[in-house]
């Protein structure tokens, strides 16, 4: 597969997962309003088998952001701070979509 139709393919599903996840945040948002602490309570422990996903993505956000500090020559210092901040405020379909789109640049 070209890079052009992969990086194609890696923004879309980067967009999808970045719609789903915060469309589910949305509904949460709007049935609890600004309560942070209950959503990241029921989230982590509160939701049966869910609550390893969610640790599943807790993990593999500090994996992107360990990742783009360890290619920080490659990606420029902006570029490694647009992963990280992407990362910790979309998620990290966002955060790793973006990773793989500035090192395909690189």
């Amino acid at each position: 597969m070209k890079h052009g139709r992969s990086t194609a393919l890696i923004a879309f599903f980067g967009i999808a997962g970045l719609l789903v996840s915060w469309g589910l945040f949305a509904t949460f948002f709007i049935e609890h309003g600004p309560d942070m602490v209950t959503f990241w309570t029921q989230a982590l422990w509160g939701a049966g088998g869910l609550s390893g996903l969610t640790w599943d993505l807790v993990f593999s956000a500090f994996i992107v952001t360990t990742i783009a500090i360890r290619d920080r020559e490659e990606l420029g210092s902006k570029g490694m701070a647009g992963v990280i901040a992407t990362t910790a405020i979309l998620g990290v379909c966002g955060g790793l979509a973006l990773y793989i789109v500035l090192k395909n640049k690189a």
